[in-house]
């Protein structure tokens, strides 16, 4: 004949609770650390079952509550990201999947002539971010020393959306997973068109460009 197990839950005051598993001889008690911290939750067993281990437990969660684990337990560690370079192979990679969007995908490929327009960006932005990794690229250090001295004329910036003052930005969005894990936007600077008005004169009219302010 099977015994059923109980299971039952008792208050662990301030900590969380207290599993208990079976019934006399064979039962099993296990702390668990049950805790709101900084609008986290926290629901960790201890995998201890009495109370000085426990409490032992709990106060080595409460010195790092986010990288808790039980004593004895090494720590799951994380992979290091490997670098991403802005090389030709990767510029071919984003200029392939500018061209070719995945037919799941709700966008549009990019036009010849913007796509002729990014590997001339992107290749610029190659040699001035050569050796730079661009998982930590950094706006200061890096991106602003390479437009210094660039004044009004078009430019490509990885960074911002904004470039040099009277020019206005057209953003490519972000590389994809085939394009490696390149986490960075692309935005390229273009000059404002000339705006055209026309003014009658007589039986036909003659069209004026006005430059932009």
């Amino acid at each position: 004949m099977d015994v059923k197990r109980t299971v039952k839950k008792l208050l662990w005051p301030g900590r969380g609770y207290i599993r208990i598993v079976g019934n006399g001889k064979d039962q099993r008690r296990t702390y668990v650390i049950n805790k709101h911290i900084d609008g986290k939750k926290f629901h960790v067993s201890t995998r201890r079952d009495t109370p000085a281990e426990a409490e032992a437990e709990y106060q080595r969660f409460a010195q790092a509550p986010r990288g808790y684990s039980p004593a004895g337990d090494a720590p799951k560690a994380q992979p290091a990201a490997d670098p991403v370079w802005l090389t030709a192979d990767l510029i071919e990679k984003q200029l392939h999947y500018s061209a070719h969007p995945d037919p799941q995908e709700r966008r549009r490929p990019n036009s010849k002539g913007w796509l002729y327009k990014k590997r001339v960006y992107l290749s610029w932005w190659a040699e001035e971010l050569r050796g730079v990794n661009l998982r930590s690229i950094d706006l200061k250090e890096h991106v602003y020393p390479a437009l210094k001295g660039m004044g009004g004329r078009a430019h490509p910036s990885p960074y911002s959306r904004t470039s040099s003052r009277g020019c206005t930005t057209r953003s490519t969005g972000r590389l994809s997973s085939a394009a490696t894990s390149l986490d960075a936007s692309i935005s390229t600077s273009t000059f404002r068109r000339p705006r055209r008005s026309s003014r009658a004169s007589g039986s036909g009219s003659r069209a004026r460009v006005t430059e932009p302010p």
